[in-house]
């Protein structure tokens, strides 16, 4: 079993964009192998995937990921906000 966390902007936004938030995640936030794009999405400290160019999909398993669910969270809502997005998130435990 794992979690979701969904982040409902009011535009679009590209893969850069997400990309370069996710380059500048702290330590604490980031995979042990390295943050970087992959087929789905992007690899971090949880997985992060674009859907309908306007939902940023944040999910992973509840052991190490899912401590650190609620900080990533909030880092993007955070980065999101500074580029003039406005943000709303959905969690599914």
């Amino acid at each position: 079993m794992g979690w979701s966390i969904r982040i409902k902007l009011d535009k679009n936004i590209s893969e850069q964009e997400i990309d370069n938030i996710v380059m500048f995640l702290p330590q604490e936030l980031s995979s042990p192998f390295g943050n970087r794009k992959t087929s789905w999405g992007w690899s971090g400290g949880t997985d992060i995937a674009l859907e309908n160019n306007n939902v940023i999909y944040l999910s992973g398993s509840y052991s190490m990921s899912g401590q650190i669910a609620e900080s990533t969270l909030s880092f993007f809502k955070s980065q999101l906000k500074k580029q003039g997005y406005k943000v709303r998130s959905k969690k599914n435990w």
